[in-house]
């Protein structure tokens, strides 16, 4: 008998849609758990209570395989150099035209941003995964626990905990 509740939300309904894309290729789901304890004793996962996805227990991963799969790639980015080719040609009138490089500028800081954001990106990621870690949190009896977790499964069966008997 389950004492507690659960809500769960989907990262694909946040802002960040970049990591939600990268969840259906490694069929892994991270998802937000809010749980309330009326159990009468302190909950940890695997010791006295287990998360369920149907009639199955869930397949819960650890921080480090769920960061390891759903991260922006960020060599990708270096496909922006190829910008360093760009020129403007600018007309000085009749048959003079100057090129002005602007790739050389324009490549470079353009890869360097953006590499530099999914690699923040991923790193954020990673730790609110860690902050929030379920699987690592005590939540006493009376009082509310939040967090994400990674499930590898990528069917929409309801989520829902049960209390282990001792």
């Amino acid at each position: 008998m389950t004492v507690f509740s659960t809500n769960t939300t989907c990262s694909s309904s946040t802002r960040n849609k970049k990591f939600a894309s990268k969840e259906f290729p490694n069929q892994i789901k991270v998802v937000a758990i809010k749980i309330t304890n009326h159990t009468g004793q302190t909950l940890r996962y695997g010791t006295n209570y287990k998360i369920f996805s149907g009639d199955r227990e869930a397949d819960i991963l650890p921080v480090s395989e769920v960061a390891k799969h759903i991260k922006e790639s960020v060599p990708t980015y270096l496909l922006y150099l190829f910008l360093t080719e760009a020129n403007i040609p600018v007309d000085e009138g009749g048959t003079k035209e100057r090129i002005i490089p602007i790739g050389l500028f324009l490549g470079p800081a353009v890869t360097i941003l953006n590499m530099r954001t999914a690699a923040t990106a991923n790193k954020h990621f990673r730790q609110e995964m860690e902050e929030y870690n379920l699987l690592e949190t005590e939540i006493p009896n009376g009082e509310t626990g939040y967090g994400l977790v990674g499930i590898q499964s990528m069917d929409f069966a309801p989520l829902y905990m049960k209390v282990l008997d001792k």
